[in-house]
């Protein structure tokens, strides 16, 4: 979160500009995080005017979401099943990157890709992915500005998720993108 929270609060600044009247909400874990969350995003210079944190409601913020800027674990899945339009973002340090790379053999770190599936010879995912120097504030602005507005890369959005959300299917969906996911690490 210390990393990568500045970033998404910047992209914020450039979407209210581009969606005057917008509310942006960080749904927190817990109420440590929140508060730490809060204390965070006050002492910014910049910022959006209309923002809040909630704490355990993240199902019913990407329920009301028209986009979201989600982390690349299960949240990805969450966000799938409940239909919001996202891009994944991820930031660690370097080494722990670096050493990442060494060992993970996929092209996409949301698991919402994983599950949606990709060709190996021309991977895409199908939630625009910002990881690590790709995850800048003009980046995650220009993608979920596309997913806010009503085009084409909205509609594809929608029906890809819709797509992975039949796949997945309720009850036992957590285990079937768990099985999904281990395929594809094979």
């Amino acid at each position: 979160i210390r990393r990568i929270l500045p970033v998404m609060w910047a992209a914020a600044t450039l979407l209210e500009r581009q969606f005057p009247g917008a509310a942006f909400i960080v749904a927190a874990p817990s109420a440590q995080v929140a508060d730490w969350i809060k204390t965070t995003l006050a002492a910014q210079p910049h910022g959006p005017a209309c923002w809040s944190v909630v704490i355990g409601q993240t199902r019913q913020v990407l329920r009301q979401a028209r986009a979201a800027m989600v982390t690349s674990g299960t949240a990805t899945i969450e966000a799938a099943l409940l239909g919001c339009p996202m891009v994944v973002v991820y930031k660690t340090s370097w080494l722990t990157y670096a050493l990442g790379r060494l060992v993970i053999r996929v092209p996409f770190l949301g698991m919402v890709n994983l599950v949606a599936g990709y060709n190996a010879a021309a991977p895409q995912a199908l939630c625009p992915e910002f990881i690590q120097h790709r995850a800048t504030p003009s980046a995650l602005a220009t993608g979920l500005a596309a997913l806010i507005a009503d085009g084409a890369a909205r509609q594809q959005m929608l029906q890809g998720l819709a797509q992975v959300a039949e796949a997945l299917g309720e009850p036992g969906a957590a285990e079937r993108a768990a099985q999904i996911i281990r395929q594809e690490l094979r």
